[in-house]
């Protein structure tokens, strides 16, 4: 969700309400990140976000802070206290809301390679079984009951590593943007994931980080 804080952005007045408006914003508990913004103008109309109060209040922001003031050739002084500056308003929503296309293509990616990978194990693995099957064929008894024990028992080990095996013993898979997760803390709330199940997968969206 989106919250609003409308303010004056020019005059004599605008720099008190753009420190007010910043600390309305960040007190919100639901905000991650702060956009302060406004379009294009002259140099003596984007004067108040070069105060040294706005400046001050933004290097303050328990929040992050990206600034989108003005036009790309536009550098008020906020721009320099912001955790990140967009060149244009435009911009700064692209670096808040993700690209939807580009997430679903990322994910099919990751969802290749890991699919490639475990078929090139399996395909690997088998192919050693085949070969040992051979070995089999021609040895004596006893050493063919020792050597079927052993094959039996990397089956059974190759069965329970697969990936498929694991997801039917009730785990899951999940998958951020861009890789396997391993480690919650390389989320943040309200990120997105896909969970993949031994049926199905779910999308869903980060709650609370617990390390």
């Amino acid at each position: 969700s989106i919250l609003v804080a409308e303010t004056l952005v020019q005059g004599p007045r605008a720099a008190v309400g753009i420190v007010a408006a910043l600390e309305a914003i960040a007190r919100a508990p639901e905000v991650d990140v702060v956009v302060l913004t406004r379009g294009g103008g002259s140099f003596d109309d984007l004067l108040p976000f070069s105060d040294e109060r706005v400046v001050r209040a933004v290097a303050a922001s328990p929040v992050p802070v990206i600034s989108a003031v003005g036009h790309e050739q536009d550098e008020p002084l906020c721009d320099l206290a912001a955790d990140r500056r967009a060149p244009t308003p435009t911009a700064a929503a692209r670096l808040v809301v993700p690209d939807l296309d580009e997430l679903r293509a990322s994910l099919g990616r990751a969802r290749q390679r890991l699919g490639q990978g475990t078929e090139r194990l399996l395909a690997r693995d088998t192919t050693r079984l085949d070969r040992a099957r051979e070995r089999l064929t021609a040895a004596p008894p006893l050493y063919v009951e020792r050597r079927r024990a052993t094959l039996d028992r990397s089956a059974a080990r190759l069965q329970a590593l697969s990936p498929r095996a694991t997801l039917a013993r009730g785990y899951a898979i999940v998958r951020s943007a861009t890789a396997v997760v391993r480690d919650a803390e390389t989320l943040a709330p309200g990120a997105g994931i896909e969970i993949e199940l031994a049926r199905g997968a779910l999308a869903a969206r980060v709650e609370e980080v617990r390390s």
